[in-house]
């Protein structure tokens, strides 16, 4: 009778322990895990975020920059960690690209990892040294064919949209261009400045500021679309060129962490994404706001998974 008893609380309290843990969350500091180096555009969002956060769910939210293999360091973190809301990641493009690029990936990213909540989409921006001789789009693909052994382009890294953007321009106008991948925008942006690289189609978040600060010239941006941050800045579609490419930016827990949480969390981000303050800085980045909800994020993830894998099949990108 007694063991009989004794189960019985057993049970009961296995049963409400993870209902009090969600009431509880989060209960420890957590932390957003950056899978790019500082500086670069992914690092720019998520601190950006995680401040906010921190703010909004009264506990610290540590920022972890885990770089590495285009984002798939910091993801593979992701996808082991303790599915109790208290590790977060900031991914977006470069994870749905991976997915098809890399092909002994140690995770699923549509199993291990939840996409919980949507920020924002930007184009890429065609960016050169401010010293070259295009200025624009038509001009620099008639001065790089001219190059003798063709032209270096930058990216953030193998997979990243930054290198996907410039093989589809690559495909589409048969420039002879190179790869040259960095560890992250911040570094790849620091040697096209002076012109040890000859372009970058970069994303508008980081790149913009470069721009703004006089340091590089923009050309065109590879978005469907003009951008309220730089209106005078055509679309490389508007010049007779098809080439669409945008990064996105969202916010990922482990794949086992409660829908109790992944709804919390997803309506502190949809409410700090609409702060005046928070909304004014996204604009100012470049992004498109994108409200969605946890189904909604999961479905975008899933196509977009679908769309890169048909471009790098087409192109036949690899990993250098």
């Amino acid at each position: 009778m007694v063991k009989f008893f004794v189960c019985i609380v057993v049970s009961f309290f296995l049963a409400i322990s993870p209902l009090q843990a969600q009431q509880n969350y989060p209960n420890k500091p957590l932390r957003l895990i950056v899978p790019f180096p500082a500086g670069g555009s992914t690092d720019i969002v998520g601190r950006l975020m995680a401040n906010k956060l921190s703010i909004a769910l009264g506990q610290p939210v540590v920022v972890e920059n885990r770089s590495g293999a285009n984002g798939n360091i910091g993801t593979e973190a992701l996808a082991r960690a303790a599915p109790d809301g208290h590790t977060l990641m900031i991914g977006g493009a470069a994870n749905t690209i991976n997915a098809t690029l890399y092909k002994n990936l140690s995770f699923d990213l549509l199993k291990d990892l939840t996409p919980f909540a949507m920020i924002g989409i930007t184009p890429n921006m065609m960016v050169v040294p401010i010293n070259s001789p295009a200025n624009t789009p038509k001009e620099f693909i008639t001065w790089a064919k001219a190059q003798p052994g063709g032209i270096n382009y930058a990216s953030s890294g193998n997979g990243a949209s930054t290198h996907m953007a410039a093989e589809l321009f690559k495909q589409v106008t048969g420039v002879p261009m190179l790869h040259v991948p960095y560890r992250g925008s911040a570094a790849a942006l620091a040697d096209l400045i002076p012109g040890r690289t000859q372009v970058m189609f970069d994303n508008m978040t980081s790149a913009l500021q470069q721009v703004k600060a006089g340091n590089l010239k923009a050309l065109a941006l590879t978005g469907n679309a003009r951008n309220p941050a730089i209106p005078d800045l055509p679309t490389l579609k508007e010049v007779g060129i098809d080439v669409e490419a945008e990064t996105w930016f969202g916010l990922f827990v482990t794949g086992a962490t409660s829908k109790d949480i992944v709804n919390r969390l997803n309506r502190e981000v949809r409410a700090i994404v609409t702060q005046p303050e928070v909304k004014a800085k996204l604009i100012e980045f470049g992004m498109e706001l994108r409200d969605m909800n946890p189904a909604q994020i999961q479905q975008f993830t899933e196509s977009e998974v679908k769309k890169w894998g048909k471009v790098i099949e087409i192109s036949g990108a690899k990993i250098d």
